[in-house]
């Protein structure tokens, strides 16, 4: 899907998932860094990695938190190395400074609402490339 979005130009945020929530497998840091590069690897967005957005496959329900919060925690982690690897060091603390000056409900970088868990500079700023 992200490869068809890459060829077709899509041009807007993408948030592919990185791991399948029906499995009560709790994805390692490497599993889900590979499939991050596998997104970046397709050009998507021209390129602009700060443009996708690092979810889980779809909702959590399926799961109990001993798979969920680690699982998460893997995620964000991976997600933190890889936009590490990809804008180095400055943009891991920019962003997290930038996602504490941001209140939820409001707008942030982006015009995305403050309470969502995604994107370079938004809060919280887990999840994001």
């Amino acid at each position: 899907m992200v490869r068809a979005l890459a060829n077709a130009k899509y041009g807007r945020d993408v948030g592919p998932g990185v791991y399948d929530v029906h499995s009560p497998v709790v994805p390692s840091v490497s599993f889900i860094k590979d499939k991050i590069k596998s997104f970046v690897s397709t050009g998507i967005l021209n390129g602009d990695t700060r443009l996708i957005w690092v979810n889980p496959d779809c909702g959590l329900k399926t799961r109990g938190w001993a798979e969920t919060i680690p699982s998460l925690r893997n995620m964000v982690q991976a997600a933190r190395e890889m936009r590490e690897e990809l804008h180095g060091k400055d943009a891991v603390a920019e962003c997290a400074a930038q996602s504490m000056a941001v209140k939820p409900g409001s707008r942030g970088v982006g015009g995305v609402r403050g309470t969502s868990p995604g994107r370079v500079c938004q809060p919280v700023c887990a999840c994001c490339l």
